[in-house]
């Protein structure tokens, strides 16, 4: 069978076609809605029952980590589905990593303003007892930059 784009009324027509084939779609969606109380709140919350391929279920897990631990709990997760439909359906269970989509980064909080002339000046003249150049220059640095400009140019 090709397996490439086709329009969706023969899509539909296949499916109407094989009463088996809607059975088992109509029981993967059934299986979605109630994926949290099948196999449990805490594996629900990190994955999700996809579709059939054959005769294996496809389940998503959103992290790697979670794909580990749920190839170890495999067969517990196929008694528990098998439980839930009564059966032995389906004939297996196959994990797939599927992550959620990236949250956004937080934006960085704003830099505060460059110091201004008088701030650097004092920042300097504070730091101006320091002997070595480069420790004197990234305190002056440091203290010009230390409080806001409502602080005012004294340190």
């Amino acid at each position: 069978m090709a397996r490439g784009f086709q329009p969706l009324d023969v899509l539909l027509g296949r499916i109407l076609k094989e009463p088996r084939m809607a059975a088992a779609s109509g029981r993967v969606a059934r299986l979605r809605e109630g994926w949290a109380a099948v196999v449990g709140a805490p594996i629900a919350a990190h994955s999700e029952a996809s579709h059939l391929q054959g005769k294996a279920l496809v389940v998503h897990v959103y992290d790697a980590g979670w794909l580990t631990e749920l190839n170890f709990r495999r067969g517990e997760l196929l008694q528990k589905i098998h439980a839930w439909a009564d059966e032995a359906w389906p004939a297996e269970v196959r994990l797939v990593l599927h992550p959620l989509e990236a949250t956004p980064l937080p934006t960085p909080e704003a830099l505060p303003p460059p110091p201004t002339p008088a701030r650097q000046r004092a920042a300097e003249a504070a730091a101006a007892e320091v002997e070595d150049d480069a420790l004197r220059e990234a305190i002056a640095r440091a203290l010009a930059v230390q409080r806001s400009e409502a602080d005012g140019p004294d340190l």
